[in-house]
């Protein structure tokens, strides 16, 4: 019996211990790769004065990221170990071995090839990059000859080093004590879990992205670090039905001519309403608030009474949408004024992104200290990389945060998070610009507090914590009210999307994506204190209408429009994943491109056809300019 059972351990051992190393080969090669990255592209690193022992640090900022893909690498080995576990037939190892080294093959191909278009695109191997491959020739007449030699010679040597490598030192499956089944039954789960483990980045709700090796304000290092076969893998999903736009209504340049007056202004009467044009910034950004918990939005009353308060000296604009679904969407919207697109996500690519000016900095260039606070993984959906792309100095996110913070599934609770952000304001270098984003309206809405709102049926557990996170921005209000720096700044309330609530609207209608829009503050001239603007706009619209207000110089911001300027052409859009819906003051309209559904609302039958026009064409063009970047 004591046989059988040492039997067990040891070959329960030596499985996990078969699969460490092949972890490790993984990660070791990886390290290996990024460091033949620095050798090959040193030029580019000296021109911004990195040496050697600053890279280094791209490897442990790579590990998170390195160990996703090596688990990934790993699952045939894992089916055939399972096998092999029962068998003991050594055909197992070997087809492991054929397997792991085509991988081995794939992956110094893809990274010489990376070493290449770098110091050209500045970017990783993507999938546009991968379309070029059906032009080869193209390789050979833009690189010298010397260059092509040298990468293929460093490629090759490579591939041999690291597949002798492993066969040498990895490869062997180990020598179980006679196929037992218990500890065959008992290896298998536990590999199966640390896979699982590896994969996704750990057990918490959010699933790994290149926001994990995201480290530095140098892009050259977050690339460097960012794995790039993750990185390559992550482009070809995003973007493997997109080699064409499906989305071509009309002729390019008449498509690009409609847009270009749509977002263009016959004149610029913009309503000043700052008593200053150097204000400190806040910008609170409300986890899923829908309009439907606003009473002056035409909610039930209760929900967000602090709210309500604010409003009694703020600046509220009741005809703001939402511009798509999930919150990665509404950062390109904000911080970049790029439409959210159906089909695709802009956010989840670094190379779509890598070259644009956002909003922190334009205002980093206007003088203004920037940083951002969430009280979450800003590794959802790659979020962190497109703040940092966006030009803020400063991210913080829960990882940041004192480990005794209080916090539930998601995040640290709104309240504890918002009291961190008040104090990080008293120490802001001045003027500043500094957002934060909340967590708890996101379900499973587990907030440190009781219910108050009793009603709601399936959406109570919602409501109240719309409840909660209003509550905590009353009191939020109050700690900084005699703060010095209050005076002189402008608070901006916007939600990130909008979400389902009592009134169960459909979702592609206005009445589902309309959100919520607040600048409140001192700073806001009396004549403008408790009112409230009809203008149409977007959540994209908030940069260039802030710029607009800062006085600092017309600068482009993707599709953002500046709403406090009357001149400018009311209309509000938002994907709807296969189409999107278009608004305007005469009516909108329901386009579901993939499944050709067409549906039109009170549309003015005079301008009926123009207004079909301008949705398309701007259909058309969003994908289009996703397509080109």
């Amino acid at each position: 019996m004591d046989n059988n059972r040492n039997r067990t351990i040891k070959n329960i051992g030596n499985g996990l211990l078969f699969f460490v190393k092949q972890v490790l080969f993984w990660l070791l090669l990886f390290a290996f790769a990024r460091i033949l990255f620095f050798i090959v592209n040193y030029n580019l690193f000296a021109t911004e004065n990195i040496n050697f022992w600053e890279y280094l640090a791209t490897i442990p900022n790579a590990l998170k990221l390195d160990l996703s893909t090596s688990c990934y690498f790993s699952i045939i080995t894992f089916l055939l170990f399972s096998v092999y576990q029962f068998s003991q037939k050594k055909i197992f190892q070997k087809i492991n071995t054929i397997f792991q080294s085509v991988l081995i093959a794939i992956y110094f191909l893809a990274t010489v090839s990376e070493f290449g278009l770098y110091p050209e695109w500045k970017t990783k191997l993507n999938y546009k990059a991968l379309l070029h491959l059906k032009h080869p020739e193209e390789m050979f007449f833009t690189a010298s000859l010397s260059t092509i030699i040298f990468l293929f010679s460093i490629g090759i040597a490579s591939i041999i080093l690291f597949i002798f490598t492993y066969k040498k030192l990895f490869s062997t499956f180990p020598k179980l004590k006679r196929p037992n089944i218990l500890s065959s039954i008992i290896t298998t789960p536990l590999l199966a879990f640390f896979l699982f483990f590896g994969i996704r980045g750990g057990l918490g709700p959010i699933p790994i992205s290149q926001s994990a090796s995201y480290f530095s304000h140098k892009d050259i290092l977050n690339k460097a670090a960012t794995n790039n076969i993750f990185n390559l893998a992550v482009s070809i999903s995003e973007n493997i039905g997109f080699r064409e736009n499906p989305c071509i209504y009309y002729n390019e340049e008449f498509a690009k001519n409609r847009i270009d007056k749509l977002f263009s202004a016959n004149c610029d009467s913009t309503e000043y309403i700052l008593t200053t044009t150097k204000p400190n910034i806040a910008l609170i950004i409300l986890e899923s608030w829908s309009a439907d918990l606003i009473e002056s939005y035409g909610a039930k009353p209760g929900i967000t009474p602090q709210f309500a308060k604010l409003e009694e000296k703020g600046l509220r604009f009741d005809s703001i949408f939402a511009s798509g679904f999930r919150s990665e969407q509404a950062m390109g919207s904000i911080f970049g004024g790029f439409p959210a697109t159906p089909f695709v996500s802009l956010t989840v690519q670094p190379d779509k992104y890598q070259n644009m000016t956002g909003l922190p900095e334009y205002l980093e260039n206007g003088g203004y200290s920037t940083s951002f606070y969430f009280g979450g993984e800003l590794s959802y959906a790659n979020i962190k990389s497109f703040i940092l792309s966006s030009g803020f100095d400063d991210v913080y996110d829960i990882f940041d945060m004192p480990k005794s913070t209080p916090q539930g599934r998601l995040g640290i609770h709104d309240e504890y998070m918002l009291d961190i952000f008040a104090e990080s304001l008293n120490n802001q270098k001045q003027p500043f610009f500094s957002a934060i984003f909340t967590v708890s309206t996101h379900s499973p809405y587990d907030q440190p507090m009781e219910d108050v709102i009793e009603w709601g049926g399936r959406h109570k557990p919602y409501l109240n914590s719309a409840y909660y996170t209003d509550k905590c921005l009353g009191d939020f209000f109050e700690k900084v009210k005699d703060e010095p720096w209050y005076k002189n700044t402008l608070f901006i309330l916007v939600a990130d999307h909008s979400h389902v609530s009592y009134k169960e609207s459909s979702l592609y209608t206005p009445d589902y994506h309309r959100i919520p829009l607040l600048f409140y503050g001192d700073v806001l001239k009396k004549e403008y204190q408790g009112k409230s603007i009809n203008t149409i706009g977007s959540q994209t619209d908030i940069g260039a209408t802030l710029m607009a207000q800062l006085k600092l110089p017309n600068a482009p911001l993707g599709r953002s429009r500046n709403i406090l300027n009357p001149c400018t052409k009311e209309f509000s859009y938002w994907e709807t994943y296969t189409g999107i819906s278009w608004l305007t003051k005469n009516g909108w309209f329901y386009l579901d491109h993939r499944n050709t559904i067409f549906k039109e609302y009170n549309l003015n039958p005079e301008m009926r056809d123009s207004i079909i026009i301008d949705g398309k064409s701007f259909l058309q063009e969003s994908i289009e300019d996703y397509m080109r970047r």
